[in-house]
């Protein structure tokens, strides 16, 4: 079920990302609020694990479909841009090469939306460990699993599609969502919600420490941020926590902007180095140039979801309903099948 404050939430995070991959590290404005960009990606996995832990198949297969078609979209994309654009935006060609552009950008650093896929497919079984297991146990299980991560491999694979490094941090971070689907009303002692007083003194602490580091030691620091920062999560699931308190009368403009992130975020990566070759020659110092370079990846990425969300949607509807209904036929014909064999007997 969509809630408002959720999809508006996925909204804003998709801006995140946007200003994630736009950043200029030396930039004021992108170190100050580095702990919040740096946690959008992971807001994502959180939120996909919260809505979809108790889904089982075929329920899944739309969210699959979704993936598939956007990691064809960016695919045809990319080779639009090289057709249009290699020989004309100079730099372009010698950065990336005839091929290089759909290599670089189509697959291999889209890391997340491979990973996503997987995990996807891997979430039957996941769901069925998180409504399985003890609260706690599972909870300890996702800490450990977490840890591991950090610890011993705190590596993602960003040019690698098929990265089990990758795959493992995204399956945990998606643990954690379904995890606060099923339990978060077991983090709360009598009428106090421990869970929401820890989300707001993280992001108090880490936004304060964060700032205290920008005044003294300048930009460019950021010690906060990154996808596999070990702070990035708990910002993330601070954030998500705090949101899912806000009170948003249910609205379809936010549902509208809900559907827009994910063309937003899928395709928004496409556009950055051609965009920041384009406006090279001009003069802009740190701030203005992040702040144009990411506006101008927004606002074409934005037109670009406009155009594209509904008939990708229709499409993508049309076929799942058409997978599950093939699916409903084979299932009863299989449960006849086994029925008729067993009154033979």
């Amino acid at each position: 079920m969509r809630k408002s404050n959720i999809e508006l939430l996925r909204f804003l995070m998709c801006i995140t990302v946007v200003l994630y991959h736009t950043r200029v590290g030396q930039s004021y404005s992108f170190s100050l609020f580095s702990p919040i960009i740096g946690s959008g990606v992971l807001l994502f996995g959180i939120i996909s694990g919260y809505f979809m832990v108790n889904k089982k198949w075929p329920g899944i297969t739309k969210l699959i479909l979704t993936i598939l078609f956007y990691l064809g979209l960016i695919i045809v994309l990319n080779l639009l841009l090289e057709f249009i654009f290699i020989g004309k935006v100079d730099g372009f060609g010698n950065r990336h090469g005839t091929s290089g552009w759909l290599f670089h950008h189509g697959t291999v650093n889209m890391w997340y939306i491979w990973s996503l896929l997987f995990v996807y497919i891997a979430s039957l079984g996941i769901n069925w460990f998180l409504t399985h297991t003890n609260a706690w146990y599972a909870l300890f299980s996702i800490f450990l699993f977490y840890l591991v991560f950090m610890l011993a491999i705190n590596q993602l694979q960003y040019y690698k599609n098929f990265s089990m490094n990758n795959i493992f941090y995204l399956s945990v971070v998606y643990m954690f969502g379904g995890w606060l689907k099923l339990h978060r009303e077991k983090l709360k002692l009598k009428k106090i919600d421990i869970l929401w007083v820890a989300s707001i003194s993280w992001i108090s602490l880490v936004m304060f420490v964060n700032l205290i580091i920008v005044i003294v030691m300048g930009p460019g620091v950021n010690p906060f941020f990154g996808n596999n920062n070990f702070s990035s999560v708990f910002t993330a699931i601070s954030m998500f926590y705090l949101f899912t308190k806000i009170n948003i009368r249910e609205n379809k403009i936010y549902y509208f902007l809900g559907k827009l992130s994910i063309p937003i975020y899928f395709l928004h990566w496409s556009l950055i180095d051609l965009i920041r070759l384009s406006l090279k020659s001009l003069s802009f110092n740190k701030e203005i140039y992040f702040l144009v370079v990411s506006l101008v990846d927004f606002f074409i990425t934005l037109l670009i979801s406009l155009i594209v969300v509904y008939p990708i949607d229709w499409t993508i509807k049309k076929i799942d309903g058409f997978l599950n209904k093939s699916y409903q036929k084979i299932y009863q014909f299989i449960t006849y099948k086994i029925n008729l064999i067993q009154k033979n007997q």
